[in-house]
């Protein structure tokens, strides 16, 4: 009797042992089960992306002309004739304030003329000499008066003018600003149709922003007309810029 009463015991604790493992085990799932939901439901996050445009513009204080001269003749001697008058011109500018520094050269050459009417023989029958220089002005109201200087001194070549600003990132950092406030008010009433609240910005980024410099064709006549004081309009330059922001809720 005692031997059964100790198996039976013995099998009852394997039993108890048993069930509380299982009953742990049950509890184990289902709290993974539960706590997994949660989490999963807690990962979702819905996105709502956005591009915003910002622009400013802004009057030029800086006017760039490309001025030179360019001569023909029938031996290389026309370079020193077109150097020369190149120097007289570029004296004449200095005289209302154009500095060294501010004078840059962007072309200089002497090409050879061919004759090509004769299929046997193709023969150098002339050079053109050309010396063109950029210059930089810091003063746009004295542009139209540098021009007509140098054309006034022998400059026959005029490549315009073009127009730019000095603390170009200091505007295009306002339209930064204003392309960021563009994008949170699309948002805005993105979040208002779908009756959602509390947007947080995850990911923003620049794409395409440009600077649309202001450029005078109408320095090209100063050429034909020395001495006229040809009017000059240097307009606006548009700064703009362009975010692609991201917003989770």
């Amino acid at each position: 009797m005692g031997k059964i009463s100790k198996e039976l015991m013995e099998s009852l604790a394997v039993c108890a042992i048993g069930t509380a493992v299982c009953v742990l085990l049950i509890w184990f799932i289902i709290w993974f089960m539960i706590g997994g939901y949660k989490q999963s439901k807690e990962a979702v996050v819905n996105n709502i992306e956005v591009s915003g445009t910002g622009s400013i513009k802004v009057l030029p204080d800086i006017a760039l002309i490309e001025i030179g001269v360019t001569s023909r003749g029938t031996d290389i001697t026309i370079q020193e004739e077109n150097d020369a008058t190149m120097h007289k011109v570029l004296e004449a500018i200095k005289e209302l304030g154009v500095l060294e520094s501010d004078i840059r050269t962007t072309g200089h050459y002497l090409q050879p003329i061919y004759d090509y009417s004769k299929n046997a023989n193709v023969n150098i029958i002339g050079y053109n000499s050309y010396n063109v220089v950029e210059v930089t002005i810091t003063n746009i109201d004295n542009a139209s008066n540098i021009l007509s200087t140098a054309v006034d001194a022998g400059a026959n070549i005029n490549n315009g003018i073009r127009f730019k600003i000095s603390n170009e990132e200091e505007y295009y950092n306002q339209a930064i600003a204003k392309a960021i406030a563009n994008s949170k008010d699309k948002a805005a009433v993105m979040a208002e149709s779908i009756n959602t609240k509390n947007l947080k910005i995850t990911n923003i980024s620049e794409i395409n922003n440009q600077v649309n410099y202001a450029r005078s064709y109408a320095a090209y006549d100063t050429v034909n007309s020395a001495g006229t004081g040809t009017p000059i309009e240097a307009g606006e330059i548009e700064i703009t810029a362009n975010v692609n922001i991201v917003f989770s809720y």
